[in-house]
């Protein structure tokens, strides 16, 4: 009887092991590590208003919904109104705030938060832009942003 309540107790108690996974305990799957660290660079390249770099994280097929237009505009069209944001504009600072990240497997995922940009226009003034964002992405053989638009595929207005 002592014996078999000494192995309920030890079944129940485990072996102290740690983590187990090999993911240190902490639950994130490794696809949202990689995306946020993809939006990471991103981020930065807007904040640092670097146009050659910016656009290294969008895929080649990027749609992005932009508010006024009739429907999705392509990289190029993204690109050039970034371009001519960072020409108008500067920015002091830019992040995606409370952004959740929802793997879609090991080639796709999708990320949720709040895009606030802040910045001085050509005027002097200062402005803050600020809007919930939905993107889309798909590894290639890096992550990509294959979609940007508002919270439920509405039209955006960064960049401003």
């Amino acid at each position: 009887m002592a014996g078999a309540l000494a192995f309920v107790l030890l079944l129940l108690t485990g072996c102290g092991g740690g983590g187990g996974g090999g993911g240190g305990g902490t639950g994130v799957d490794p696809v949202e590590t990689e995306v946020r660290a993809a939006l990471d660079v991103f981020q930065a390249a807007i904040q640092n208003e670097n146009v050659d770099q910016a656009p290294a994280g969008l895929s080649p097929a990027l749609r992005y919904f932009r508010a006024g237009t009739a429907g999705w505009e392509d990289r190029t069209a993204f690109v050039g109104r970034l371009t001519s944001f960072f020409a108008a504009a500067t920015v002091l600072s830019f992040e995606l705030r409370d952004l959740g990240v929802s793997p879609g497997g090991e080639a796709a995922a999708g990320a949720r938060g709040t895009l606030v940009c802040r910045y001085q226009d050509a005027g002097g003034t200062t402005r803050e832009l600020t809007e919930e964002v939905e993107l889309q992405f798909e590894r290639v053989e890096s992550w990509q942003i294959t979609s940007l638009s508002r919270f439920n595929l509405a039209g955006m207005a960064f960049p401003p």
